[in-house]
């Protein structure tokens, strides 16, 4: 039932969710291309993020806690931080390092569980 641009953000968090796990499937397989390929739109996305949160954006059935527009810097900065961990990614992916690429998974899912903590309504 969203529109506009709550269900564009949606639509954003649930293509990550999947390419976060083609990422988690491709480390187990090796497979460095699809790791580059996913972390580098996870990066694009990490950029685009903070412009799907205008502030009258909280229409049902949004996820969005209010908290992101009273510390839109704050999450601006985790949103940031995805992204730097998303391009970390894909920079290990590149090098074929499986030990930093593993490292750089973890911390790109750490930063989504960081920003979600805080910035998701838990339903």
């Amino acid at each position: 039932g969203a529109t506009g641009v709550v269900k564009q953000r949606m639509d954003y968090f649930k293509e990550s969710q999947k390419r976060l796990k083609s990422i988690s499937r491709a480390i187990k397989a090796k497979d460095y291309r699809d790791i580059q390929e996913n972390s580098a739109w996870l990066a694009q996305w990490g950029g685009e993020m903070i412009s799907l949160f205008p502030e009258d954006s909280l229409s049902s059935p949004t996820e969005a806690s209010p908290l992101i527009w009273e510390n839109f810097d704050d999450f601006s900065a985790h949103a940031q931080d995805f992204m730097q961990a998303s391009r970390r990614l894909a920079l290990h992916a590149e090098a074929e390092d499986y030990a930093a690429t593993t490292a750089a998974f973890r911390e790109v899912a750490q930063s989504c569980k960081a920003c979600h903590s805080q910035y998701r309504v838990k339903n």
